[in-house]
């Protein structure tokens, strides 16, 4: 059975530019979603959600757009589940919500690249494997 190629498989990252507009709609779809679930009343739920969106869009950009999206999703955080109004501060729980969402930005986005460049090797090894085959297949 023909294995499909890798670079079928695999797409290409997203520009920073896509990877920081998704990162901030996306994000902000996961702070509407997140209060009717008890943000509110337990912000972790919000931290959960932007995480999750931040590793997203980490895996699927490039690392600068991964570390914006992670920014853009602080800000939300910051500026909406923990403060009114949009006011972002840099206490505490903000600092520990910054170094956690850059942490997955930075991780998403060499899981990312790992997995491209894995891709790539087994793509580069298909023909010689197909010339291996014809080969033997063939009794030359």
């Amino acid at each position: 059975m023909p294995r499909a190629r890798s670079s079928e498989t695999v797409p290409p990252r997203l520009p920073g530019s896509t990877g920081s507009a998704l990162g901030f709609f996306v994000g902000i779809g996961a702070t509407l979603v997140a209060f009717p679930l008890g943000a509110g009343d337990w912000p972790p739920i919000a931290l959960v959600l932007l995480g999750v969106v931040v590793l997203a869009v980490g895996v699927s950009t490039t690392l600068l757009g991964a570390l914006a999206a992670a920014a853009q999703c602080w800000g939300l955080y910051s500026g909406f589940v923990l403060h009114q109004f949009g006011e972002l501060h840099l206490d505490g729980p903000e600092r520990a919500a910054l170094a956690l969402l850059v942490g997955l930005a930075l991780a998403a986005s060499a899981a990312g690249l790992a997995v491209r460049l894995h891709a790539g090797k087994t793509e580069s090894a298909e023909p010689a494997r197909a010339r291996l085959t014809l080969v033997t297949a063939s009794g030359r």
